[in-house]
């Protein structure tokens, strides 16, 4: 933000940078250095919304006070000096909403694309309601988990980094919160799911009785569903969008969210992650974080070790890395704190009307060339309320530098650890995002102990919402975990 000096000589100043600065406390900030200003919460809550940086505030600071430089858009840095300046008036720069720009060209391609695709919305067969009752729309992980008679607790931990991350635990009616966190029944080792990208753990929830999660605990596995930082979609972190010291993390990152998780529920257990939570798994994996005394068995469904080749052919996925070509190009779409946070707002304002469910299935059809041919066609409204959700603009970063097709985010040159745990992985064939076959040939050459279910009819989110998952995978998994 430039100051304009109005004939003043522009004064010394030093620089101290603070770490973290919300805008809820700016205006403590400033009004201590000596300005005044009206009404500006609501406008800057506002722009936060729409954009991830972009917003206009104007800010009068008064004689004799301090001289003072926010840059609220990037790690905060407030300039002092004792020099007496005149009246004047800072503004910071009104940028091109850019990214809700974007996002509107992006639905119009999905839409166009849908239509002229030769495949749209046709399923094979109608299937019961795998509910007690119909879910309605919006329907949340609270009320997903009362429709299926499930109890709920959920608690928030903190990492080693000073993340706070939120932690759901899934049990049958007779086992309510009153119980410690390290009951299980019928002593079977329990189970912490991991989502996926932009996803939120219901998503292994979502397909009610057809679903992993609902599968384990009907046969006496307690299950975690873990949320990554940035993925819980509280006031807290609505309310702090701005700050880029909340929003710098990285997918190597967000795997200590895990370990934090692990030390909450202090016990033996099973890890199973889906995409961007097999990446979770594998880093900490390969850099010997995992404690072989706590995690005994290790599920993969749809490794995202070895990027696929839709990386390289999706128009989508060629703008992204054309923008992060230029740092400063990709910083002006997307900002440097959470990736879009229009997506969340949208999510919140629409997920309850009838449309959303078929505008959400065009962008996602669009994008990666995926198709719901073998979902359940009732389970389609609660699996699209699954995401998106929160994360941050360096964690996309992160992906589309180091995860390119054919192209493992892990040397290759260092093996994995000689003592691991059991793997069970679930691949599909039709999964072009990562690249099951290098992934598989790693796993072998190493030695890795490794259970493969492999089905070539499936992509990327079948390996998680088939309809004809249990009978595919479950009785194997089960076995696996009994072992």
């Amino acid at each position: 933000m430039q100051i304009q000096q109005h004939g003043v000589s522009k004064p010394t100043c030093t620089t101290r940078k603070t770490p973290a600065l919300y805008w809820r406390n700016l205006e403590y900030i400033l009004r201590k250095q000596g300005a005044k200003f009206s009404n500006w919460r609501k406008k800057l809550k506002f722009w936060s919304l729409l954009s991830p940086n972009w917003f206009s505030l104007k800010v009068r600071v008064c004689e004799n006070c301090q001289h003072f430089n926010t840059t609220i858009r990037y790690n905060t840095t407030i300039r002092y000096n004792t020099t007496t300046l005149q009246h004047y008036n800072t503004m910071i720069t009104i940028a091109p909403l850019w990214g809700i720009t974007l996002l509107i060209a992006i639905f119009i391609y999905s839409v166009l694309h849908f239509f002229l695709s030769p495949y749209r919305n046709t399923h094979i067969e109608p299937r019961p309601l795998p509910y007690a009752e119909k879910p309605p729309h919006g329907v949340s992980l609270k009320r997903l988990c009362d429709i299926l008679n499930i109890s709920l607790v959920t608690c928030s931990l903190t990492t080693s980094d000073g993340y706070t991350v939120t932690l759901h635990r899934l049990n049958w009616p007779l086992s309510k919160s009153s119980l410690s966190s390290s009951y299980h029944p019928n002593d079977k080792i329990p189970v912490l799911c991991i989502p996926g990208l932009l996803q939120s753990p219901m998503a292994f929830l979502s397909a009610g009785y057809d679903s992993l999660a609902y599968l384990l605990l009907k046969n006496g596995h307690t299950v975690y569903l873990g949320n990554n930082r940035g993925g819980s979609v509280d006031d807290h972190l609505r309310e702090n969008s701005l700050s880029s010291f909340n929003w710098n993390f990285t997918v190597t990152d967000m795997a200590l969210d895990i370990v934090a998780m692990a030390q909450y529920i202090d016990s033996p257990l099973a890890l199973m992650g889906h995409s961007q939570g097999t990446a979770q798994i594998l880093h900490l994996l390969h850099n010997n974080w995992l404690d072989k005394d706590t995690f005994k068995r290790l599920i993969l469904l749809a490794p995202a070790l070895y990027g696929g080749e839709i990386l390289e052919k999706s128009i989508f996925f060629k703008l992204l890395h054309t923008l992060n070509c230029n740092g400063k190009i990709f910083t002006f779409f997307f900002g440097r704190s959470a990736f879009m946070p229009i997506l969340m707002v949208l999510h919140r304002w629409t997920k309850s009307l009838p449309g959303y469910t078929t505008a959400s299935y065009m962008v996602f059809h669009a994008l990666f060339h995926w198709n719901d041919r073998l979902w359940n066609a009732s389970c389609k409204r609660v699996h699209f309320q699954a995401s998106p959700v929160y994360t941050s603009v360096r964690c996309i970063k992160w992906w589309l530098d180091e995860f390119k097709c054919n192209c493992s985010f892990i040397d290759e040159r260092v093996p994995f650890p000689a003592e691991m745990p059991p793997i069970f992985a679930v691949t599909g064939g039709k999964d072009t995002i990562v690249n099951n076959r290098l992934f598989m040939n790693r796993m072998q050459r190493e030695g890795v102990l490794l259970e493969n279910i492999h089905r070539d009819e499936y992509s990327h989110l079948d390996v998680l919402w088939s309809r004809d998952l249990l009978d595919v995978v479950g009785t194997r998994l089960l076995a696996f975990l009994e072992e």
